[in-house]
């Protein structure tokens, strides 16, 4: 399953939840641990580069000087053998990184989790120590980010709704009923796999 999210919606938390009961793997900051043991980095140096898209400018000058742009290049790679790899292994749960546009669509349970930007601020505000007004700048300038990362990476609108089997207003329906209702979808066996012994949703990336 893949869950993504806008900024402060609590993608995490619901996630987390998920994986408790199911006994499944979670991958959210996780993922940016593992890609920085593998390029042998310090992890807040790698979170710089973190669904952070590649300028026109960049792409452009990287022949000349890579040396400045290699971290971010191997981020990338690193990401997307991490998701293939964890997509191979099933029964994860991955968190943003557009890791639901990089498996396959008809094994992949892909979820999008929502909710109104005051409620996101406030969470946001809480866990960083702001006030809700630098709050709301910094959900904002997040979702940009991802959205651009994602759009330029995998051409992609990830605000659109038909990208996903499921959206969750994580607001309106709470952490814990958004949880329910993902578990129920896995349970359920969502999405249908081809393959053999999947009744309970086993083949689910």
């Amino acid at each position: 399953m893949c869950i993504s999210r806008e900024a402060g919606a609590g993608a995490g938390s619901i996630a987390r939840l998920v994986g408790t009961r199911i006994d499944w793997k979670v991958y959210d900051h996780e993922v940016i641990e593992a890609i920085a043991q593998r390029m042998e980095m310090p992890t807040d140096e790698v979170r710089v580069f973190d669904e952070l898209a590649p300028s026109v400018v960049q792409d452009w000058i990287l022949p000349l000087r890579e040396e400045h742009y290699a971290p971010q290049e191997a981020y990338l790679d690193h990401l997307a053998k991490l998701v293939a790899a964890i997509g191979r292994a099933g029964e994860s749960i991955i968190v943003g990184r557009g890791a639901g546009f990089l498996l396959k669509r008809e094994s992949t349970l892909l979820v999008r989790v929502i909710a109104p930007l005051q409620f996101r601020a406030e969470r946001l505000a809480e866990r960083m120590g702001v006030s809700i007004r630098t709050a709301k700048r910094a959900a904002r300038d997040l979702d940009r980010r991802r959205t651009h990362f994602e759009r330029t990476m995998y051409r992609v609108d990830p605000n659109d709704p038909h990208n996903y089997d499921l959206v969750l207003d994580s607001h309106s329906l709470g952490l814990s009923i958004a949880a329910e209702i993902l578990i129920s979808a896995i349970e359920a066996g969502q999405p249908k796999v081809a393959s053999t012994g999947t009744e309970k949703g086993t083949g689910t990336d």
